[in-house]
């Protein structure tokens, strides 16, 4: 419970309790064991960056939505007398779960060690915690997460969803060359080792190798952008940008070849593949195309991408993709990195290198940035949030419902607004600068 909560409840209570002092100090320590069952708290990114706010909004929205329909099925009458009973329950449990942000302390010490404390009661609660990790921060942003997991572990909380919309070192997911680590096994160990036994679960967004969840013993959840990329598509905002235009779907390597089939066939277009040699450097490639001059001239080319670091891959796809003939790209990628290269000796940023060529990037905020960062952007870069898709898979995880069955309901829209040429509304997702 929040001071300001308990001190109005307590001068509510010495009101019309009629307490002594003696009794008001224990009616202070028993109200201050009182709070919510379940509490969401963040690191300092997420919450810096308003990803939490629009978490919340979102969140809001849909828990009413759900509980009106559970309503109106309930009112009817109509459902087994078994059915009926369960709809109850669940209708009750979400009742319970609002969005309560718990109060954190987080600050640094004079030599940047990490001070975290929590100022809500954890103990037997069930904890939904939200990171990111910014370019300049990454470090300090991942040990914010576990020191926060070994603060709930002792703390006593009953067990912590962890929700990480973007995970640092996925890209080293194998040793492939002598004397390496596995760079994204480790932070998984990581990630057990600070919460043990109270991590309960992993949602995160984009995780660059599905494969990786085998790394940990524990149910991970990774949402996929296809469906968040597929409603801009369709959405009155780019249909009228483009419109008249002929779409192709592209893959910028073999590796994305699944992904980009999978986004085309909801878009109901072809897509095409291109055969990326081998890389020469960390942020380099070299890329080989065959056969694509017929599948692109003329057409508006979606390049589907996991993530966007340096921009060296998405610029060479883009001159090889223009060079053929298409009239424009548009590379939608999960997570918008835009690291700066660092042996450059222009010292360009990787925002600065994807504004001039002239390519339109479409990303998330999975990557925590300010809304000066969006404004001064805007005219190159779309920003979508993924805090709706992240509210709706931590409503289902709160009352132990199906999160495919969330994603699923996202396809099965897409397809009919794909069918009946239905514009979908993509205002409440696409971050205004």
């Amino acid at each position: 419970m929040h001071n300001e909560e308990l001190e109005r409840i307590l001068r509510t209570v010495k009101k019309h309790a009629h307490l002594d002092d003696t009794a008001l100090d224990r009616a202070y320590d028993i109200l201050n064991n009182l709070g919510a069952n379940s509490l969401v708290l963040s690191n300092r990114a997420a919450a810096a960056s308003g990803f939490v706010e629009r978490l919340k909004e979102h969140y809001d929205a849909e828990r009413d939505t759900q509980l009106d329909v559970m309503d109106r099925i309930l009112t009817t009458q109509q459902l087994q007398t078994f059915r009926q009973e369960q709809l109850k329950k669940v209708y009750e449990k979400l009742k319970d779960i609002e969005f309560i942000k718990g109060g954190l302390e987080i600050k640094d010490h004079n030599n940047n060690e990490i001070y975290i404390r929590s100022l809500s009661n954890v103990r037997g609660r069930k904890v939904d915690l939200f990171g990111l990790f910014g370019n300049d921060t990454l470090h300090e942003d991942w040990e914010e997460i576990t020191l926060m997991g070994d603060m709930l572990l002792r703390s006593g909380a009953d067990c912590v969803d962890l929700y990480l919309p973007f995970i640092p070192y996925q890209r080293e997911d194998k040793k492939d060359k002598g004397r390496v680590p596995i760079s994204a096994k480790k932070t998984f160990n990581d990630l057990k080792n600070s919460f043990q036994s109270k991590l309960n679960r992993i949602v995160t967004f984009e995780l660059h190798s599905a494969q990786a969840q085998g790394y940990i013993d524990l149910p991970v959840d990774s949402i996929n952008g296809n469906n968040l990329f597929a409603n801009y598509v369709l959405s009155d905002y780019f249909q009228q940008k483009y419109a008249g235009k002929e779409f192709v779907v592209v893959s910028p390597d073999v590796g994305h070849a699944k992904l980009a089939k999978k986004f085309a066939e909801m878009l109901g277009v072809n897509y095409v593949i291109i055969d990326k040699g081998d890389r020469e450097t960390h942020g380099e490639a070299k890329i080989n195309d065959r056969n694509i001059e017929d599948k692109v001239n003329g057409k508006i080319c979606l390049l589907i991408d996991d993530m966007c670091d340096t921009g060296g891959s998405l610029l060479e796809a883009y001159k090889n993709i223009m060079g053929y003939g298409a009239a424009g790209v548009v590379a939608m990628v999960g997570h918008g990195i835009f690291s700066q290269k660092k042996d450059d000796p222009n010292h360009i940023s990787a925002e600065q290198k994807l504004k001039n060529c002239g390519i339109k990037i479409v990303t998330t905020d999975s990557i925590p940035r300010t809304q000066e960062y969006y404004k001064q952007n805007a005219d190159w870069l779309d920003v979508l949030t993924i805090t709706k898709k992240m509210a709706k898979v931590m409503i289902a995880n709160r009352i132990d419902s199906s999160v495919g069955a969330v994603i699923d309901r996202n396809r099965s829209d897409i397809y009919k607004a794909r069918d009946k040429g239905i514009k979908i509304n993509i205002d409440d997702v696409l971050i205004k600068p």
